[in-house]
């Protein structure tokens, strides 16, 4: 059994009866997510592209990479190439997936696809009404101290980067 207690544009919240590991039948409410793409935007001199962008949730600015949500017919790739150029005012030649990771799997079945974008041009933002963002380039030593004095929480970003780190870092 399932039912859809709210649906937005993008998103819905369903409570459904699962059966648990256990065996026995139970509610859950989960907020179904279409998922969405993080882009770690890497410039010539080898910088990262970083957002400040208005959070209304927080009312605030928070540091964060570029990232959105996945259209209806449209691919993680797809969405990755739509998103960048909106959000930062650049088109990327290059392109390589770091995979997934899960965004809040407590209550949530979002799935962010990271992606790796190189070889920048510039090209012209065309952000959302709402969306309020600043691009700033950062070099990597900043990125990782931001990282860690908080500078930098969004947690996306934090995992996209912990996992560009892993791989491409000299051991």
């Amino acid at each position: 059994m399932s039912k859809v207690h709210h649906r937005w544009k993008s998103f819905e919240l369903v409570e459904e009866s699962l059966v648990f590991p256990d065996g026995k039948t139970r509610s859950q409410t989960t907020l179904r997510h279409p998922g969405a793409v993080v882009i770690i935007a890497l410039t010539e001199q080898g910088n990262v592209l970083l957002l400040k962008q208005f959070r209304a949730a927080f009312n605030d600015w928070i540091l964060e990479l570029p990232a959105g949500t996945v259209d209806e017919n449209e691919s993680f790739y797809q969405c990755a190439k739509r998103e960048l150029p909106e959000e930062t005012g650049y088109s990327a030649a290059q392109w390589h997936t770091l995979g997934s990771l899960y965004a809040a799997p407590g209550f949530c079945d979002e799935m962010l696809e990271i992606y790796v974008a190189q070889q920048l041009t510039h090209t012209e933002a065309t952000s959302d009404e709402d969306e309020f963002i600043e691009v700033i380039e950062v070099d990597i030593p900043t990125l990782k101290r931001w990282s860690v004095d908080g500078t930098l929480n969004d947690s996306k970003s934090l995992a996209a980067l912990y996992r560009y780190f892993l791989v491409h870092e000299p051991q």
